[in-house]
């Protein structure tokens, strides 16, 4: 795994929001018509850089905030949910 400081995630994320990245990497397999492992191939390599530092910011940012609030509950159901996450990255097929 990488081992990235926050500042090197906000340069990350001014310089290519992540929705923007990840719509551009999935019209580009699309658009490519490659199988499934080739798909999972350029999503792998491709995406989960970006899941990497998502999590990091989703760590960062729960463990500022009250388990109990809203922002709290939501991020602690994102990182719940992180294996299923990358899980749909790994796969070829969606």
């Amino acid at each position: 795994m990488l081992n990235l400081t926050s500042a090197a995630l906000k340069v990350f994320l001014a310089f290519d929001p992540c929705n923007m990245r990840k719509s551009f990497i999935e019209t580009q397999t699309r658009q490519s018509a490659a199988p499934p492992a080739c798909r999972e191939l350029i999503r792998r390599t491709r995406s989960l850089l970006i899941a990497h530092l998502l999590h990091e910011f989703i760590l960062g940012h729960y463990k500022t905030q009250r388990p109990a609030s809203n922002v709290g509950l939501a991020l602690m159901y994102s990182l719940n949910q992180w294996p299923k996450i990358l899980h749909g990255l790994s796969q070829g097929v969606i």
